[in-house]
């Protein structure tokens, strides 16, 4: 989508940044960064930004991985400050759930990694199940997650002409993909 996006506006300057959503909102608030694309827990209380993208958090885990009922979840994370990190702890303090650490990831592609390898279980988006893994059914008493939202930050009028086609370009790509809600 961003490939298209520097064809379709030859005229504007795009650099990516990567990272976590909590570090570039740090950067977006010390000047760095003109706009942010973030993930978030889905609030009841007013968030600035505006939604571009909803999916409910889903527990996966490999394939053939079973869970058992009387250990401790092994659970397959990145290092903190990670929000899917923060709501799987917040989801079993809920209940009372005992967990343990499987690993700890750099990155997405690890998370995805060492689920798919059975290490463990982790909640993502459904958008994010790969091959090899498998969305574990509710039955399996595990605590109920909540709903994710990536959000633009940054639609002022200095950004404007960046932000309009960048956000069209991004909801016409997630709803080709069913992705959106």
């Amino acid at each position: 989508m961003l490939s298209r996006f520097t064809k379709l506006y030859p005229d504007l300057q795009l650099e990516l940044t990567t990272g976590l959503s909590t570090d570039l909102l740090a950067d977006y608030e010390a000047g760095q960064l003109d706009v942010v694309i973030a993930k978030r827990k889905k609030s009841s209380t007013v968030q600035r930004g505006r939604i571009i993208w909803r999916e409910p958090l889903v527990w996966i885990c490999a394939k053939d991985y079973e869970i058992e009922l009387s250990r401790p979840v092994r659970l397959v994370m990145m290092r903190p400050p990670c929000a899917y990190r923060a709501i799987m702890i917040e989801a079993m303090a809920s209940v009372r759930r005992e967990w343990s650490s499987a690993c700890l990831a750099s990155n997405l592609i690890g998370v995805q990694a060492a689920v798919a390898g059975g290490l463990g279980i982790t909640a993502l988006g459904t958008s994010f199940l790969q091959e090899g893994m498998r969305i574990i059914e509710p039955s399996q008493k595990l605590p109920t997650l909540p709903t994710t939202e990536v959000a633009v930050i940054g639609d002022e009028s200095r950004t404007q002409h960046l932000v309009q086609p960048l956000v069209s370009l991004l909801t016409e790509g997630l709803m080709s993909s069913g992705s959106l809600t």
